[in-house]
């Protein structure tokens, strides 16, 4: 999942982006409420995996999404999304999504949320 979505992140419009990060999130918040020994696998598995790529999924404590080597894929559709055109901003319930999925995330990037608000306040009647 983590590959497509870094691969076809720019193919994708803001519904797509929208509803993809939050079933992620949904996703992630889900599997790290499971019992401690499945956590503990599933933490051994997925870090013994992001350390053969090369990559380093620990950001903070409690990080669900670097634990779960998502923090890259969350990175790439915020990108994507923020060179969306103006006009996919009308799809307020996706941006909204959106917003909440990169915020729980903890991934800032000032330009979208900039972007993000002036589509939501701009399509608030809908």
């Amino acid at each position: 999942v983590r590959a497509y979505c870094n691969e076809n992140a720019d193919f994708l419009d803001m519904v797509q982006l929208g509803t993809t990060l939050e079933a992620l999130m949904k996703l992630a918040r889900k599997m790290w409420a499971a019992d401690d020994r499945i956590n503990n696998a599933m933490t051994l598995i997925l870090n013994k995996e992001l350390y053969q790529q090369g990559r380093d999924p620990i950001d903070g404590p409690a990080d669900i999404i670097g634990t779960l080597g998502l923090r890259e894929t969350f990175q790439v559709m915020a990108y994507a999304a923020l060179d969306l055109p103006r006009d996919e901003m009308k799809h307020v319930g996706a941006v909204s999504s959106m917003a909440w999925a990169l915020a729980t995330a903890n991934v800032p990037l000032a330009s979208l949320q900039i972007k993000v608000a002036k589509g939501i306040l701009a399509n608030i009647d809908k």
